[in-house]
C-alpha cells in the first residue's frame, strides 16, 4: 500500500461529523443553491445533441430534479464534512498540530468559549470552500443528475459514473504520488445532495486487476489514542471497476446505499491558525489519573505538572477530557510518533526526527529546514522521547537523503531492498521515509533483499530488455536502460561493462537496438 505519513489518530479531529446548524448557516446553505442549478444542468445536457423538443423537456426534467436535490428540509442537523477535511489537510500541510479535541463527541460550539468558537468557524469556512472554489456542490449535484435522472441511452446511469470514477481514480492516485493527500466528494445511490459525503484519501493499493483500495480519514468514523490500525473497516474505501457500476465499500456506507461514484474536488491549501491546538485538544486527561497528558504527533506523553504544562503549552494550555481510562505504560510506549514527526525535549536543543516510531537525530539547522524547519517542532516534557528509543518498527521503509538505497527494517535489522519489485511489495517509493545522512548507521545491517549473489557486474549483451532486467537486478545492481522499446530488441552497449567490479546498487546503464533478423 502506497501511504503517506497521514495517521487519523494525530492528525484527523477526535470528534464525529456531526453538528447543527443555525439559522444564519442554513440561509448561507441555502443561498448556495440557485446559482448551480442552471451550469450544472448545461454541463450534463453539453455533450448530447438533441431535438428542440426532447431538450426543453429534458432541461426542465433535470432542473426540477436539481432543486429537488438541494432541499435542506427541516431537520437542523448536518454534516460539515468538506469543512472537517479541508481544515485537517491544512494543518497536515502546514505542520502545524490541529485542534483536534479529545474524544468523538468534543465537537467545538460557539457556546464554549472563544476557542472552540473560533474552531468552530473555521470548519465552516472551509465547508463551503469545498463547496464552492472546491467544486464540490455542482459537481455532486452533476454526477447525481447523471446517476438518477439521465437516461442510460443518453449516457447516464451507473455506467456513466463508473466511467467518470475510472478517470477520477488517476486523478487521486497522481496527487497521492506527488506527496499531498486528496480530497474527494463521494456520490452515493439513493442520497440527496446534503446527504452526500467528502472524505480524505492518504494512501492506495492499484491491485492490477480491476480493483483498488485506498486508505482514508472519513470523519464519521474518528480515530482515538491507539487507534493506528489502518487496514480496519472505517480507514479503508474498498473498489472494483470490473462490472458495469462501481462496486464498493466505504466507512459511510447506509444499508441500502452504497458508493456509486467519486471525484477529486479542487482543494487550495489555506494556511491555518497555529495556536488553537493547546486549549483546545493537545493536551488531555483522563477519568482515572489526575496526571495531564500531551499528544503528540499521535502519541501519548506525560505531562510532569502545571508548570511543565505552561512552559510546553503556553498559558493557554486547557487540560480537556477524554471521558476515557488512561491507558497503560504499555500501551503508551507502543503507540509511538507517526512518521515525519519533529521533536524536542523541553529543555534540550536536540530535534529529533521520527520514523516507524523511532527518533532520529537532525543534526543541525540545515538538516532541519529540510524537514520542515522550527515552525514543525513540538516541543514535548523533558524525558518523554526516552520511551521510544530503539529499531523502527518492522516494515518500515527507510533511506538516507543523498543516497537511494532503500532499507525495511525486520528484526532490529536493517535489510537493503535491491530491486524495484522487492520495494513495490513493500509498500513503494511513497512509503519510503527519508532520513538525515548518517542517520541509519546505527541500526545493524542484515541480509539484502535478494541476497547478493555476485560482485561482478553481469553482461547482457545481446539479450532482450525483460531478460537483462532480471538478470542486473539479481546481481544487486540497478538498471537503466535507452533505446529501442521493442519487446525484441537486444542490448548492444553495456557501461560498466560485463565482469567488471562495480559497487553493489551502481546503476548499469545499457542501450538497446532492434535488429531486423531479415537482414
Amino acid at each position: 500500500m502506497q501511504t503517506l505519513a497521514w495517521r487519523t489518530d494525530s492528525d484527523g479531529f477526535a470528534f464525529e461529523n456531526t453538528w447543527a446548524l443555525d439559522d444564519t448557516e442554513r440561509s448561507v446553505l441555502s443561498g448556495l443553491t440557485p446559482s448551480v442549478v442552471a451550469p450544472t444542468v448545461a454541463a450534463v445536457l453539453g455533450p448530447l445533441v438533441l431535438d428542440p423538443i426532447t431538450l426543453t423537456a429534458l432541461t426542465a426534467t433535470l432542473t426540477l430534479a436539481a432543486q429537488g436535490y438541494l432541499q435542506l428540509g427541516t431537520l437542523p442537523g448536518i454534516g460539515l464534512c468538506g469543512g472537517m477535511t479541508y481544515l485537517s489537510l491544512d494543518y497536515w500541510l502546514a505542520r502545524t498540530a490541529p485542534p483536534r479535541g479529545a474524544h468523538d463527541s468534543d465537537q467545538p460550539n460557539r457556546a464554549g468559549g472563544a476557542v472552540p468558537s473560533q474552531v468552530r468557524d473555521l470548519i465552516w469556512i472551509r465547508l463551503l470552500d469545498s463547496l464552492q472554489s472546491g467544486g464540490v456542490l455542482q459537481r455532486t449535484l452533476e454526477w447525481s443528475l447523471l446517476l438518477n435522472q439521465l437516461p442510460k441511452e443518453l449516457g447516464g446511469g451507473a455506467q456513466r459514473l463508473l466511467a467518470n470514477t475510472k478517470n477520477e481514480w488517476n486523478v487521486l492516485k497522481a496527487r497521492i504520488n506527488s506527496g499531498q493527500p486528496c480530497p474527494i466528494g463521494l456520490v452515493y445511490f439513493k442520497r440527496d445532495v446534503w446527504d452526500q459525503h467528502q472524505i480524505l484519501a492518504y494512501g492506495y493499493e492499484d491491485h492490477g486487476n480491476g480493483t483498488a483500495t485506498m486508505q482514508v480519514y472519513d470523519c464519521n468514523k474518528p480515530r482515538q489514542f491507539g487507534e493506528i490500525d489502518h487496514s480496519i473497516d472505517h480507514s479503508l474505501v474498498e473498489l472494483d471497476f470490473r462490472g458495469e457500476a462501481l462496486v464498493a465499500t466505504t466507512p459511510s456506507d447506509w444499508p441500502d446505499s452504497k458508493l456509486a461514484g467519486f471525484f477529486c474536488s479542487d482543494y487550495q491549501f489555506l494556511s491555518p491558525p497555529a495556536n488553537l491546538a493547546a486549549p483546545y485538544g493537545q493536551f488531555v486527561g483522563f477519568s482515572d489519573d489526575p496526571q495531564p497528558f500531551m499528544s503528540a504527533y499521535g502519541a501519548l506523553l506525560p505531562v510532569a505538572n502545571q508548570s511543565e504544562l505552561e512552559a510546553i503549552g503556553t498559558v493557554e494550555a486547557m487540560v480537556r477530557p477524554t471521558r476515557k481510562p488512561v491507558p497503560s505504560p504499555e500501551e503508551r510506549r507502543t503507540v509511538r510518533p507517526r512518521d515525519g514527526a519533529l521533536l524536542r525535549e523541553r529543555s534540550s536543543p536536540s530535534v529529533f526526527l521520527c520514523a516507524g516510531g523511532a527518533p532520529f537525530h537532525v543534526p543541525d539547522p540545515i538538516w532541519l529546514e529540510r524537514f520542515g524547519g522550527w515552525g514543525a517542532v513540538r516541543v514535548v516534557p523533558d524525558g518523554s522521547l526516552s520511551a521510544f528509543v530503539g529499531p523502527p518498527e518492522d516494515g518500515t521503509l527507510l533511506r538516507e537523503w543523498s543516497d537511494t538505497k532503500v532499507f525495511v527494517v525486520e528484526n532490529g535489522t536493517r535489510r537493503w531492498i535491491r530491486t524495484d519489485d522487492g520495494l513495490a511489495r513493500r509498500g513503494g517509493p511513497l512509503t519510503v521515509r527519508v532520513l538525515p545522512d548518517g542517520a541509519i548507521t546505527n541500526i545493524p545491517e542484515g541480509e539484502a533483499i535478494p541476497p547478493i549473489q555476485s560482485p561482478l557486474v553481469p553482461s547482457v549483451l545481446g539479450l532482450t530488455r525483460s531478460d537483462a532486467k532480471q538478470i542486473i537486478e539479481e546481481a544487486g545492481f540497478h538498471t537503466s536502460f535507452t533505446g529501442s522499446t521493442k519487446p525484441s530488441a537486444e542490448a548492444v552497449e553495456q557501461e560498466p561493462t560485463g565482469d567488471s567490479v562495480a559497487v553493489q546498487g551502481t546503476r548499469i546503464r545499457v542501450r538497446f537496438a532492434f535488429v531486423d533478423p531479415r537482414l
